[in-house]
């Protein structure tokens, strides 16, 4: 899936820290380390987590490697996640998952798999309304036979949006695996002056339906108006942001490095603003029709 040449791509608990975990993905542009957000220190072991933790927030990350069935290792991965964050409200994680279109021994293709799991655990520890509680998150395809979960949670109780172009995940009808995705399309949270908001991963969807199969130009359209939609729905949009402590990330995962500067060009529509963070990395999608996602990670003052 990825050129075995091209810089690898890890996440830190924190800014400066020395704790990272790798997502098994290839940098193509930005930096090959970068923080979770939060200015969170002292990140130390709980069960198979590395966690940073204030007394208003915690972020944490976490590999395990699949032995046996990816169902079996995400159901475990997120009842331990779960049991972690008790307490707390999970307002975005990110899931990086071995082999992605690869199937399973019953042939269950494996972000299929990897949804049922989530899903499992969600209902297992929050019961049959959990679909109220899930968090902004994306899953994309990394290398090796490993799954990656990071997360950031908060002591505050968080907002979650859907957006008014797609059919919320979690509602999926069954042609899309046996168990819907388990994510909100954006979080919002306030804590310690600030108001952080986490857009999922946006791609190329109208209702439930992919759109424009092999043709990453149109899907970039379709990508970016998806993101307009989802912004201007939480109250992030527009086209300036406050000064002083605000700032956003965004990250683009890319199918094709060849598309790489097609994608630069159109991700600059956004708009991209001066301050903002932009990394691309070589991932596969949650859909193999699919070539480009995109996340919106931002940070402001508080109203």
């Amino acid at each position: 899936m990825l050129g075995v040449d091209i810089e690898p791509y890890c996440l830190a608990l924190g800014p400066g820290s020395s704790e990272s975990v790798s997502t098994g993905l290839a940098l193509l542009r930005g930096r090959g380390r970068e923080p979770l957000p939060l200015a969170l220190g002292g990140a130390k072991a709980n069960g198979r987590f590395r966690v940073a933790s204030s007394h208003e927030a915690m972020v944490g990350a976490a590999e395990f490697p699949v032995a046996g069935g990816l169902n079996e290792t995400v159901l475990d991965a997120y009842l331990e996640l779960l049991n972690l964050t008790s307490g707390l409200h999970l307002a975005r994680i990110w899931n990086f998952v071995p082999r992605i279109h690869a199937s399973d021994s019953g042939g269950l293709e494996n972000y299929r798999s990897f949804c049922s799991g989530r899903s499992m655990a969600f209902e297992k520890t929050y019961g049959p309304d959990f679909c109220a509680r899930l968090p902004a998150a994306s899953a994309v395809g990394r290398m090796g036979n490993a799954l990656t979960v990071a997360f950031v949670a908060f002591a505050a109780a968080p907002k979650h949006f859907e957006s008014p172009v797609q059919v919320p995940a979690y509602r999926y009808p069954s042609e899309h695996g046996p168990r819907a995705p388990s994510f909100a399309r954006a979080t919002l949270v306030a804590a310690d002056g600030l108001q952080w908001g986490f857009v999922s991963g946006t791609a190329a969807i109208r209702g439930h339906a992919s759109q424009h199969p092999g043709d990453t130009r149109r899907q970039l359209e379709v990508t970016l108006e998806n993101l307009r939609h989802i912004l201007a729905q939480c109250g992030l949009g527009g086209e300036s942001r406050p000064s002083g402590r605000a700032r956003r990330h965004i990250r683009v995962y890319v199918k094709h490095p060849e598309e790489l500067e097609l994608i630069v060009e159109a991700v600059r529509g956004l708009p991209v603003l001066r301050g903002d963070a932009v990394t691309y990395l070589q991932a596969e999608m949650c859909r193999r029709e699919l070539s480009v996602e995109i996340e919106i990670t931002d940070r402001r003052p508080a109203a």
